[in-house]
């Protein structure tokens, strides 16, 4: 049994209901000859590079899934069947990604922002600005000398 990554695009007309119940169609075709769906990613509308069936947009959708060779031919004849699929693509991975849920993706994220948040506060004190004056450019050298002499 392998494991594949199958990426679709979606007519760009249609709506969430109508996406989703597309989505669910294809998971079963999948489940119904003997693979399993692991994964499914709703990647939302996205300009295509090309213009794809008179259509500038499309709704991405990625899938992971295992099943035999049986199971992908099987989708890719669904593919090609539903009006609504615009383009496809299959690939066979080495091995399932990890996945985490969302709210540790997430976490990591917020995680790496801080530090690079705080690394930028001491750049502006380094360039003239002190944090009470952010707003306002640093006076040039010109000017405090000529401050000075008046």
């Amino acid at each position: 049994m392998g494991v594949y990554e199958t990426l679709f695009i979606v007519n760009p007309e249609l709506n969430d209901a109508e996406v989703e119940n597309v989505v669910q169609r294809l998971q079963e075709v999948v489940t119904r000859s003997g693979g399993q769906v692991h994964r499914t990613e709703n990647w939302g509308r996205k300009k295509l590079a090309y213009e794809v069936k008179k259509h500038r947009k499309g709704i991405y959708v990625l899938m992971y899934l295992s099943g035999s060779g049986k199971t992908v031919a099987e989708l890719e004849r669904h593919y090609r069947m539903m009006d609504p699929v615009l383009r496809y693509l299959t690939v066979k991975l080495e091995k399932l990604p990890d996945f985490q849920p969302p709210e540790a993706e997430a976490a990591p994220r917020e995680a790496e922002a801080a530090p690079r948040e705080a690394e930028a506060q001491p750049a502006q004190t380094e360039a003239g600005l002190s944090s009470g004056d952010a707003d306002q450019p640093a006076a040039s050298e010109a000017e405090t000398t000529a401050t000075e002499a008046s």
